[in-house]
């Protein structure tokens, strides 16, 4: 079988707190379609051996309000492997909500965090050995040009968003396959 993406040979540990176990995670079309010992080819692969495969992480606590205008990466979340955020102010967004938003929030929720089939797949391949925050840097990115300060993380082989390598050692790959859910 063909797939688009797949990550060979790393630590997965599917988010469910059972231990990790050595395996290939398989996706097309944006969903995990095969999770263990995985044969066929694929239009990306990536060589997971020696890292942990984890689901992405999901920020509920953002301050990105202003900042999806002018930089959809997020970053430096996309660098720690945060794949998933909830936008609003210190994440007001999730609560308190209207009752008639709860179905709304929870959509846009309900199949990430685990690595399972049929779920989103929203991946994070790091090092947990190496893993650490590198030095805090000036970037000029702002509206007007104006400067932020903006911290990587050594140790993240690269994060998926959707099934798309969105970075990969800590360079962006151009990818931008997230979307923007509004209530």
């Amino acid at each position: 079988m063909s797939y688009d993406l797949l990550l060979t040979g790393g630590m997965i540990y599917n988010g469910a707190g059972t231990p990790g176990v050595r395996g290939d995670v398989a996706v097309q079309a944006g969903k995990i379609v095969a999770v263990g010992q995985v044969s066929g080819t694929a239009r990306h692969t990536i060589d997971a051996d020696g890292f942990a495969v984890a689901p992405g992480f999901i920020d509920v606590h953002t301050h990105y309000d202003a900042q999806i205008c002018w930089d959809p990466l997020l970053t430096p979340s996309c660098w720690h492997g945060v794949t998933t955020v909830a936008m609003g102010n210190c994440g007001l967004a999730l609560a308190p909500c209207k009752p008639e938003q709860r179905q709304f929030l929870v959509e846009g929720l309900h199949d990430r965090g685990t690595i399972t089939v049929g779920k989103a797949a929203d991946l994070v391949v790091f090092n947990p050995a190496t893993i650490r925050p590198q030095a805090t840097q000036t970037v000029n990115d702002l509206p007007g040009g104006n400067a932020r300060w903006c911290q990587g993380a050594e140790g993240i082989h690269c994060t998926v968003v959707n099934g798309t390598v969105v970075t990969q050692d800590g360079v962006h790959t151009g990818a931008y396959p997230g979307r923007v859910l509004r209530g």
